[in-house]
C-alpha cells in the first residue's frame, strides 16, 4: 500500500486493517501498536496524536486490534509519559531538529529518539510476556 495524503480516517482504517488480517493469519507472535505521539504540546501537555483532519490513530487501532483479537502493546500511551517526563524542550532531540538535522519536525524520530522509543516497544513486549520476548537483549537498548 503507497502512502495517501491526507491522511484520513478510512484510509488508515483499510491499511491497518489489512495488516492485522496478515498478523491474524500468523497468530503465534503478532501484536500490534498503536502510534508514537508527536511532539506536540497543548496546556502544558505533550505528545498529542491528532492528524490535523482530525483523525485519532490510536483510537482506530485499538478498534481494529480488539476486533481482530491481536494484543495492543499501547505505544502511544508509554511514548506520552516519555514525552511528558522530559518536559518540552528535553523531548526535542527525540525528533529530527534544524541543529542536528536540518529540519525541524514534530512527527519523525531522530536516531536517539528511534533507540529511546525501540526500548519502549521491548520494555512493552517483555511485559506482555510475549513470545517476541525471547529474542529481546536486555541493556542493549538506550533508556
Amino acid at each position: 500500500m503507497s502512502p495517501q495524503f491526507p491522511l484520513t480516517r478510512r484510509v488508515f482504517l483499510g491499511g491497518v486493517s489489512a495488516l492485522a488480517a496478515t498478523a491474524v493469519a500468523r497468530p503465534a507472535a503478532a501484536r500490534a501498536t498503536d502510534p508514537e505521539v508527536r511532539l506536540h504540546w497543548l496546556d502544558g501537555r505533550g505528545g498529542l496524536h491528532l492528524r490535523n483532519l482530525g483523525v485519532d490513530l490510536p483510537a482506530v487501532m485499538r478498534d481494529v486490534a480488539r476486533g481482530e483479537g491481536i494484543p495492543l502493546l499501547d505505544l502511544t500511551a508509554r511514548s506520552q509519559a516519555l514525552v511528558e517526563g522530559l518536559g518540552e524542550a528535553a523531548s526535542w532531540p527525540l525528533y529530527l531538529t534544524l541543529a542536528h538535522d536540518g529540519v525541524d519536525d514534530a512527527t519523525h524520530l531522530s536516531r536517539y529518539g528511534a533507540e529511546r522509543y525501540a526500548a519502549l516497544v521491548a520494555d512493552a513486549v517483555a511485559e506482555a510476556r510475549s513470545p517476541l520476548a525471547r529474542f529481546l537483549r536486555p541493556g542493549r537498548l538506550r533508556r
